[in-house]
């Protein structure tokens, strides 16, 4: 079944997707390749919302936009409130601690004091006029959370303009600055359309708009690939697109909205609800025009706090009476599908301080979350692409092993009183059990806090008493065998008979 509203807003949709994706993806390739992506999108926005054949929009009743640009994105965070909080605590908690660099194959045997991990801790800690690149990559990593990429512009003294691309390297001082874009501020230019090319299908240059000194005025330069760095987070079928972090969560925040205006409005119209004004019986209106154009103007003057007296005879005034409902369930429902989606505990998400039995494993799963997070998307995605780039312009010295990698302090603080009571118990159901481990294997399992290198078979130790196989003070000398069999020695320290010696 069709209906021409239905076909109206389809052909809105589609003719937007359209032209996105000229704009995005110039060339007639590069749109050939993306067919199934226009058809999908199509076929998805086609049944978004709809129900009973299209008689029904919950979107269009609920006021969901259909397709979110970056401005929508950008507009909710600039407005703040827990969109803001979506977008920053990811990237806030995963540079809470500077990634170090190492030399080589991985963080074991890799070197920290080499040159290139000189030169890039001098770089993100102290360059770039003293504010350090960590805090631009930062930085980035935020903006990037509104788009589905972000661009970060790298500022060189080669003597060149922007639209050129680079030839060569540049001095070891020649990254003057680094600008950070987000998408609506960095549209892709061109597309490269050679097949042969490494880079087919990809950016050759951006379109970045650039404030001016006085933080009004912008213009458009041409920027060439070799002088950006495209960044996503969470791709899945494309390098160059990624999710942005309020898209699936969008109509959850419209609807917080919807349930603070209408709580706030509500609070406020029943501070002063209004009244009904009647006659006595008995009474009349007053039926002279001048009589009642005078009472209205009493009422009016009075509803608008411009007296604070009324003249009347005859008449009654009743006060409308109503209450506003209490929007907290609502309230939490959003917010624990929000977290939820995000993956945000709810606690941490609102930022409260509460002393709550489920916080101390929050913190656990979040900052799991994070390292997960560090490893899968800020090392791939944002540091060792940066690294890279810098490396091959000559800003940053090639690793003397040539491998280089980052790696973090653990964020999670292991309870050791917790873990080694684990350790005990586990022992202990072990040992009953009648089985060996290795003791190595044991404490790196269980407790990782230890140095394996410490780890050893410690000699048993015998407790003090009569030596072994000798009978004790409760044993003579004649009881100690029974035949030709030795007798079991019960009362001393350790049991004996011909099987051996043992507790």
């Amino acid at each position: 079944m069709s209906t021409p509203i239905l076909d109206e807003q389809v052909r809105d949709l589609v003719t937007a997707i359209v032209t996105r994706q000229f704009a995005d993806y110039a060339g007639a390739s590069r749109l050939a390749t993306n067919s199934s992506f226009l058809t999908d999108r199509m076929n998805l926005a086609r049944g978004l919302g709809y129900q009973f054949n299209g008689d029904r929009d919950l979107y269009d009743t609920a006021g969901y936009p259909r397709v979110l640009q970056w401005d929508d994105f950008a507009g909710r965070y600039a407005r703040g409130d827990i969109a803001e909080r979506l977008v920053d605590a990811p990237a806030d908690e995963s540079w809470s601690k500077p990634p170090k660099p190492y030399d080589g194959a991985d963080e074991k045997t890799g070197a920290t004091h080499t040159p290139f991990c000189r030169a890039w801790l001098e770089l993100a800690t102290a360059g770039l006029g003293g504010k350090g690149l960590l805090s631009y990559l930062h930085r980035l990593d935020r903006v990037l959370g509104l788009g589905e990429y972000a661009v970060l512009y790298l500022g060189l003294a080669d003597g060149r303009r922007p639209d050129e691309p680079l030839t060569g390297k540049v001095r070891p001082d020649g990254l003057r600055y680094v600008s950070i874009f987000g998408q609506g501020d960095a549209q892709i230019g061109m597309y490269e359309t050679d097949r042969q090319s490494a880079r087919y299908g990809h950016p050759v240059s951006y379109n970045l708009k650039v404030v001016g000194p006085e933080g009004t005025e912008q213009e458009t330069i041409t920027a060439h690939w070799s002088r950006c760095i495209h960044v996503v987070e969470e791709p899945l079928t494309s390098d160059l697109v990624g999710k942005p972090r309020l898209r699936s969560v969008f109509n959850r925040l419209l609807d917080l909205e919807k349930i603070f205006a209408a709580a706030g409005e509500a609070a406020w119209n029943l501070t002063d609800p209004g009244r009904v004004i009647s006659t006595k019986d008995g009474y009349e209106l007053p039926t002279d025009p001048t009589a009642r154009t005078e009472l209205e103007t009493q009422v009016e003057e009075f509803a608008n706090r411009l007296r604070r007296w009324i003249l009347m005879e005859g008449i009654d005034v009743n006060e409308l009476t109503g209450r506003v409902t209490d929007p907290t369930g609502l309230i939490n429902i959003n917010l624990d599908i929000i977290a939820g989606t995000r993956r945000i505990p709810k606690r941490i998400l609102l930022g409260s301080e509460r002393g709550e039995l489920a916080s101390s494993q929050d913190d656990v799963n979040w900052l799991r979350y994070i390292m997960g997070r560090q490893r899968n998307q800020v090392l791939p995605q944002i540091l060792r692409p940066v690294a890279t780039r810098l490396i091959e312009l000559g800003i940053l010295p090639s690793p003397s092993s040539g491998q280089f990698g980052f790696a973090w302090e653990p964020l999670i603080d292991e309870n050791r009183a917790e873990l080694a009571g684990i350790a005990e118990t586990i022992a202990r159901t072990l040992k009953t059990l009648g089985y060996d481990v290795d003791p190595v294997t044991f404490g790196e399992t269980l407790l990782p806090f230890l140095d394996a290198k410490a780890l050893t078979m410690a000699e048993p130790v015998m407790p003090a008493g009569n030596p072994l196989g000798a009978p004790d003070s409760a044993t003579s000398a004649q009881d100690a065998t029974q035949g030709d069999q030795p007798a079991a020695n019960a009362a001393g320290p350790f049991r004996w008979d011909l099987r051996g010696i043992y507790p």
